[in-house]
């Protein structure tokens, strides 16, 4: 028990200590937990900051993007458009150039022809239409009808060409037109050409911006790369701080135990007969559970006796009232006859002395008709009848008197008044006892019952131990105390075995040296000088086994 005790107070106060490394333990990581989490605002709050402007930067860049991308697309459409049509104006530039050059040669040629034969043509044409008509006015006047023909046909000719000439002289003057026109459209060329050099212009600046972005792309992919730090260090911080959560969590629950284990406990202690106070709950928990638990198992025992002891007495009690309800009953029986009977009797008597007092009347009235009838002598009819009724009379009389003389002797055979009250008071005795056996067989049920209620609390105690499992964490002991015990038990039992054993060979080894020389002692005590001790079960071993080797040294001369 002291053993128990010692090993009791150690683990209390090993699990004090525990507790106040836990409390430490528990404020470095409630500040842990504050500098995680003020490391984790500062984060958050970077990472916000970081994250608008990288989102604030990227709608500006993607709207500058789909701006630029839409006004390449436009300029891309116009210059595909632009070089199409300057491809196709070049094309036909070319073209026109070309027959124009050669048309204007050729105008050029016609022109100076047409200027040198211009004068003599036009002096020429008005002298043949003069010749034309003055032939024709002559051919009418003067020449016959042959010649008229043939100067016909030369006039038609002549009209022909003129005609051909006067075709020729418009198409040198469309051909003029088509050169004017063709030296308009090599101005629009040129302001073609014009337009598609700014629009070259303008595309390298567009390519110089679209550098731009895209070294503020990479400027974004930087962004994105640390923001992904960041939320690599947010997210290391978040498991940081789960960590230390859950470490306060099991903390929290170890201290939320000892207060469910404490407050479970505390009514139970406050009690008179718990034999614990609450100082042995707080400093040496397992110790006072331990106490309690033998307290309760002593008390569960003594009820155990004492309901053992009331079903002893209840039965005892129900065998007297079954013994007296049967007594009971019979003596009810046999109140219920001897009442039938005495009712019986009482109606025989009330008749016999109806009968008597009229057989009485009957008498005294003939005793008085035959003392009227002694007293008239003359009357001998009379006489006769009066002699014969005076013999009926008497005859009756003598029957009269022997049924009397039976009802008196049965009167005298039947129960007196004061034995039917004596019965009767007997009775009263015995309803009376049957109900206080009732009423203590009803006490004796209720402290039955109640007995019952505290056994099937204790047993249900027992059954689920000293507090609930569900709402209460068991924290079981570091050490099994019955088996360091048994531990020390056969520790001790070894130790105390060597011990004996140490004594008999030094005693054996005493003997055997008390005639030998000095030497051998010498040579066995330098043996036998050492540093270990002997106090251990390895010690006591070790010296064993020298003594044992001593032993040996001191029998090799024998």
């Amino acid at each position: 028990m002291q053993m128990l005790k010692i090993q009791l107070e150690t683990n209390s106060q090993r699990h004090q200590i525990e507790l106040k490394e836990r409390d430490v333990q528990l404020d470095q990581l409630r500040r842990q937990l504050k500098f995680a989490v003020v490391e984790e605002e500062e984060t958050r709050m970077e990472l916000k900051t970081l994250t608008n402007e990288y989102s604030a930067e990227k709608l500006q860049l993607e709207k500058r993007v789909v701006e630029l991308e839409a006004q390449l697309e436009l300029v891309e459409g116009k210059l595909n458009e632009w070089k199409e049509k300057a491809l196709e104006a070049t094309s036909q530039l070319r073209l026109q150039t070309r027959q124009s050059a050669m048309k204007i040669q050729l105008l050029q040629d016609e022109l100076e022809a047409a200027q040198d034969s211009s004068s003599t043509s036009s002096q020429v044409s008005s002298g043949l239409m003069l010749n034309l008509f003055l032939c024709r006015l002559f051919i009418r006047f003067n020449v016959p009808q042959s010649e008229d023909n043939i100067l016909e046909s030369k006039i038609r000719l002549l009209e022909s060409q003129l005609k051909e000439k006067s075709l020729e002289a418009e198409h040198a003057a469309s051909t003029l037109l088509g050169a004017q026109e063709t030296l308009e459209n090599a101005r629009e060329v040129r302001e073609l050409n014009e337009q598609i050099t700014q629009l070259q212009s303008t595309e390298r600046k567009l390519k110089a911006e679209l550098v731009d972005l895209i070294e503020a792309s990479r400027s974004s992919s930087i962004l994105q790369e640390k923001l992904y730090q960041t939320t690599q260090k947010l997210q290391q911080s978040e498991e940081r701080n789960t960590q230390s959560l859950k470490r306060i969590e099991s903390a929290m629950l170890v201290e939320e135990a000892h207060k469910q284990f404490y407050d479970y406990f505390e009514p139970i202690v406050k009690e008179e007969k718990s034999g614990v106070s609450l100082e042995d709950l707080k400093n040496r928990p397992a110790a006072a559970v331990i106490e309690l638990y033998k307290a309760r198992q002593n008390a569960f025992e003594i009820l155990f006796e004492h309901k053992s002891n009331a079903e002893i007495q209840r039965r005892r009690l129900e065998k007297q009232c079954e013994k007296l309800q049967s007594d009971l009953i019979t003596s009810g029986n046999n109140c219920a006859k001897l009442e039938m009977q005495l009712a019986e009797i009482q109606e025989k008597m009330n008749g016999s002395n109806d009968v008597v007092t009229h057989l009485r009347k009957v008498n005294a009235e003939l005793i008085e008709i035959l003392e009227t009838y002694g007293k008239d002598p003359d009357d001998q009819e009379a006489n006769e009848l009066s002699t014969k009724r005076v013999a009926l009379l008497e005859s009756l009389l003598k029957q009269s008197q022997e049924l009397i003389k039976g009802m008196e002797s049965t009167q005298k055979s039947m129960a007196t008044p004061a034995a039917v009250k004596k019965y009767e008071s007997r009775i009263e005795r015995l309803e009376k006892a049957l109900a206080d056996a009732k009423q203590e067989n009803g006490n004796l049920k209720k402290h039955l019952e109640k007995a019952e209620m505290e056994l099937a609390v204790f047993e249900k105690r027992l059954g689920r131990g000293e507090f609930n499992v569900e709402t209460t964490k068991i924290v079981h002991l570091a050490v099994n105390p019955t088996r360091e015990l048994l531990q020390s038990k056969a520790k001790s039992s070894d130790i105390e075995k060597l011990r004996q054993e140490n004594e008999a060979l030094r005693s054996r080894l005493s003997k055997l040296t008390d005639g030998e020389d000095a030497e051998s002692p010498g040579i066995a005590e330098d043996k036998l000088t050492t540093t270990t001790s002997y106090d251990t079960v390895e010690g006591l071993k070790k010296l064993n086994q020298r003594l044992k080797q001593v032993r040996r040294f001191v029998q090799l001369p024998n």
